[in-house]
């Protein structure tokens, strides 16, 4: 017996060819062919001299290995399951046995559309062992690679199945698979979004709680919201005596709220600031001493700290020192403007002003631009002579749209199905839901049409379903009569 795919027009097909010294079983071979059962592929037989051939089609179908191959779904796994489980009880209710049927990952097709099964069933009198589904379905659960966004309970509820049990039971088995199809799938990630809802609506209207703590007869509720208001005048009421009390002082200690430094006039220029800061300075000069003294000696007071600096036009009485000097003159200090660069907010008499050039004295060094004289242009490279030390970024860029798509998967699959493709082709009927996919291998790269309906096709020539082609640099790769560059950078 023969096994190999063949492609007639748009239609992809699994042949079986048997030789002299195959003997086939009429009775199965009958059943096949005049019904068509449900989890089988159905075959087409015609023979020529001693040789007979089966035809399956697997159009659009891609195999179980190919799916498990990456990351699979819950839906999909418990669909699967259930189709094979299905399929043999099937071929039991046309009294054709299991030992007939090809439970192998690589022979068992799926419609990623729909996740339908089907079977292939091989009509020969062979003397083979009956499929133990058992280890078939826990070979899967073992080394299947599950998606880790949603909650894979079930995968341990499913080998209980099999540790509880003693001998397996498919219908045991299919019981627990039903069940959890019927489960709403749980992830944590989607809980707190309905939960936080119900929390916060409460907490935003306050007759919303009363009505729920009254009918609820829950005694700590009526209790926190009388408090609420009682805690809300104690932590106010300290608030407006200091403010009622720094009125009192300031306007006999201090000059209006207009007094002005120069900094702050060149900053804030206008006729009228400088009107004030004008009749300030005569004050200053004219002798009245009572009024700028008392400034004076707060201005004085203030003393450069880690902690910050005096803002000019502003009093800073957090950091004022305790001891103040009372005299009707104040001898000015002297400040290390060159440490500090601060301007004071009025400056005393005797003590120059800074002006706007301090920045220009500072010298912030030579300014040094990256250039590295060793980096020259050592030509151009050829590909294919690169440095083990130069990683190769396998990539594809679509004709259609000169979109670049990096391939960052050892097996990259490719289609129309946006959940089973790496990368999905949407809006183009003439794709396949899996239409090919690139395999990563020893630094070499491979693509395989995945018995796509309308074919895969490297620099212009069909490749044959199921079968590796080598792609180099620079190669078309066309799905249907979407064209892809292959580039490796």
């Amino acid at each position: 017996m023969e096994l190999a795919y063949e492609t007639q027009g748009n239609n992809t097909f699994l042949v079986c060819k048997t030789d002299s010294k195959d003997v086939m079983d009429s009775s199965v071979l009958g059943m096949l062919t005049n019904n068509k059962i449900n989890g089988l592929a159905q075959p087409v037989f015609s023979q020529f001299d001693d040789v007979c051939k089966l035809k399956y089609d697997v159009t659009s179908k891609i195999t179980a290995r190919k799916i498990f191959d990456g990351t699979v779904k819950k839906k999909r796994l418990l669909d699967i399951f259930s189709g094979i489980m299905w399929a043999v009880s099937m071929a039991e209710d046309y009294m054709i046995d299991s030992s007939n049927l090809m439970i192998s990952l690589d022979y068992i097709f799926v419609d990623i559309a729909n996740n339908n099964i089907e079977l292939i069933c091989i009509p020969l009198n062979i003397e083979t062992q009956s499929t133990d589904l058992a280890t078939f379905f826990k070979g899967i659960l073992f080394n299947a690679q599950y998606d880790q966004s949603e909650n894979t309970e079930y995968v341990a509820k499913m080998i209980s199945c099999f540790n509880n049990n003693a001998s397996f039971s498919m219908t045991a088995f299919m019981d627990v698979v039903h069940q959890l199809m019927k489960e709403p799938q749980k992830v944590s990630s989607k809980e707190p979004k309905s939960i936080s809802p119900e929390i916060k609506a409460p907490a935003s209207a306050e007759p919303v709680i009363s009505k729920a703590n009254v009918q609820n007869d829950i005694p700590q509720s009526p209790q926190s919201i009388p408090q609420a208001p009682q805690s809300v005048p104690r932590t106010v009421k300290p608030i407006p005596e200091q403010i009622a009390t720094i009125p009192k002082s300031q306007p006999t200690e201090t000059a209006p709220e207009k007094k002005m430094s120069l900094f702050y006039l060149l900053n804030h220029y206008t006729t009228e600031n400088k009107a004030i800061y004008d009749a300030q300075k005569k004050v200053n000069k004219g002798g009245v001493k009572e009024k700028p003294v008392k400034q004076v000696q707060k201005k004085q007071s203030v003393k450069p700290s880690p902690q910050g600096f005096a803002i000019p036009g502003q009093d800073a009485p957090q950091i004022v020192s305790p001891v103040i000097s009372h005299g009707s003159e104040v001898a000015a200090p002297v400040h290390n403007f060159e440490q500090y660069q601060r301007v004071p907010a009025v400056a005393p008499a005797g003590v120059a002003v800074l002006d706007k050039k301090p920045s220009a004295e500072l010298d912030f060094g030579d300014t040094n631009y990256a250039f590295d004289e060793s980096d020259t242009d050592s030509g151009t490279q050829i590909l294919g002579q690169e440095t083990p030390a130069q990683k190769l970024s396998p990539q594809l860029i679509r004709r259609k749209n000169n979109e670049r798509i990096p391939i960052s998967k050892s097996v990259f699959r490719m289609g129309r199905d946006s959940e089973f493709s790496d990368y999905a082709i949407a809006n183009n009927n003439f794709i396949g839901h899996s239409h090919c996919h690139i395999i990563i291998r020893d630094g070499e790269y491979f693509v395989v049409d995945d018995n796509s309906r309308n074919h895969t096709f490297v620099d212009g020539v069909m490749i044959s379903s199921g079968n590796e082609v080598k792609i180099s640099h620079g190669q078309i790769i066309k799905l249907a009569d979407e064209e892809f560059e292959f580039r490796l950078y």
